[in-house]
C-alpha cells in the first residue's frame, strides 16, 4: 500500500532549472533510483556577490563518505540542496525532502569531484511566496540536533570586514543599526565567512538575514538577504 504514496512523491519532485553541463560527466538531471538530480551543470560568474553555501545545526555526526548520509530538515522544506563549498566546481545534488529524515549516498558526487563530506555545503530550500527572497530552514546532518545554527557566506572578491543582522520578518530596520561583525571577516577571494545565527530570546522566526561585506579598498558588496523561516 505504501508503494502508490512513494511513487507520487517522487513523481512530483522536479529537478532545479540549472542547463546540464556539456563538458563535465555526469551531467545535471534526474536520477533513476530516486526522488533527487545531480550532477555538473553550466554556471557563469559575471558580478562581486555574496552567497549563503551552507546553514547547518552544528552537532552533527556524518557516516562515512561510502555510506547513506542522514539529513534531517522540518517537514515545511521542499527540498535538500548538497553543493561543493569549494568554487569552481559546479555540482550539485537537490533531493526531496522526507519527513523524519532523508538519506543521501554521497560518493557518486565525491568521486565526480574529487572532494571530501567535510568539502560540501548543505542547504534546506522553503518554496517562498511570491516576491520572497531565498527562504531557508536549518538542516542536521546524521540525526535530528538542538545545536546552534551555523551559515556559511562565501564571498566572490576579497573582502576585509563582513557584518551580519537577523530581523524579524516585517519589522522596519533602520540602514545603519543592528549589524555585527563576523568573527572571520577578512577573507581571501572565495573564502568562507562561518556566522552563528541565534534567533532573539522568545522568538523562532520567520526571520529575514542581511550580510554585508566591505572590499579592501573601502567599498561595499551588494548586501545579501535571504529568509529564515524558522530557527
Amino acid at each position: 500500500m505504501l508503494l502508490a504514496p512513494i511513487a507520487a512523491w517522487a513523481q512530483e519532485f522536479q529537478c532545479a532549472a540549472l542547463k546540464p553541463s556539456s563538458k563535465r560527466e555526469p551531467p545535471y538531471g534526474r536520477a533513476k533510483d530516486g526522488p533527487y538530480c545531480e550532477g555538473y551543470f553550466e554556471q557563469d560568474i559575471s558580478a562581486a556577490y555574496l552567497e549563503v553555501v551552507s546553514f547547518v545545526r552544528s552537532g552533527g555526526k556524518a557516516a562515512g563518505s561510502n555510506q547513506p548520509l542522514s539529513l534531517h530538515a522540518a517537514s515545511v522544506a521542499s527540498r535538500l540542496v548538497v553543493h561543493p563549498l569549494v568554487q569552481g566546481i559546479p555540482f550539485r545534488a537537490d533531493i526531496a525532502n522526507k519527513e523524519g529524515g532523508t538519506h543521501w549516498m554521497p560518493k557518486p558526487m565525491l568521486d565526480a569531484t574529487g572532494l571530501r563530506l567535510v568539502d560540501l555545503g548543505f542547504l534546506a530550500l522553503v518554496s517562498p511566496a511570491a516576491g520572497q527572497p531565498l527562504t531557508l530552514i536549518p538542516i542536521s546532518i546524521g540525526g535530528p540536533s538542538t545545536g546552534p545554527s551555523i551559515a556559511l557566506i562565501r564571498t566572490s572578491v576579497a573582502t576585509r570586514e563582513v557584518s551580519w543582522r537577523l530581523v524579524p520578518e516585517g519589522s522596519p530596520a533602520s540602514e545603519s543599526t543592528g549589524w555585527q561583525k563576523a568573527p572571520r571577516g577578512e577573507v581571501e577571494r572565495w573564502g568562507l565567512v562561518d556566522i552563528e545565527v541565534r534567533p532573539p530570546s522568545g522568538q523562532s522566526g520567520p526571520f529575514v538575514m542581511h550580510v554585508r561585506a566591505r572590499r579592501d579598498d573601502g567599498s561595499l558588496l551588494p548586501v545579501l538577504l535571504f529568509r529564515i523561516a524558522a530557527l
